[in-house]
């Protein structure tokens, strides 16, 4: 696992920063790259292990939403699968849903997949009444 010794970055002209920012070093991030993508390629072989077929797995980094649209865009994808979490609308609200974000901003429909055993309205493991 790697060591983070996060260094701060200061602001040009020697005003104190409102917020320190701690970013990791060149080397930190070459260190997380290479787990990270020992990681994906562990996963590619669990899901070719039961029968799956992998036909491309990509390593990015940064918001998962904006990086998922932009791949989409660079493959020219015309149909994007996603799991949901299936956070409730409080938690949704705080935290954003990043299959709603993709849903909302990328160029080809997507297809989102609830984890099975759910059902439209279900929080938290109980049911709730759907309005109607």
């Amino acid at each position: 696992m790697s060591t983070w010794a996060p260094r701060r970055i200061r602001t040009a002209g020697g005003e104190p920063p409102v917020t320190d920012i701690f970013a990791p070093t060149e080397e930190q991030l070459k260190e997380l790259n290479e787990e990270l993508q020992q990681l994906l390629d562990a996963q590619v072989r669990q899901i070719e292990a039961v029968g799956g077929t992998v036909w491309q797995a990509h390593l990015r980094m940064g918001r998962p939403d904006a990086e998922i649209i932009a791949l989409a865009e660079e493959i020219e994808a015309g149909l994007l699968v996603m799991g949901s979490r299936g956070l409730g609308g409080i938690r949704r609200a705080l935290m954003g849903s990043i299959s709603g974000s993709v849903v909302r901003h990328t160029h080809c429909p997507v297809l989102v997949v609830r984890k099975e055993g759910t059902v439209a309205g279900q929080v938290g493991g109980r049911k709730r009444r759907l309005e109607r």
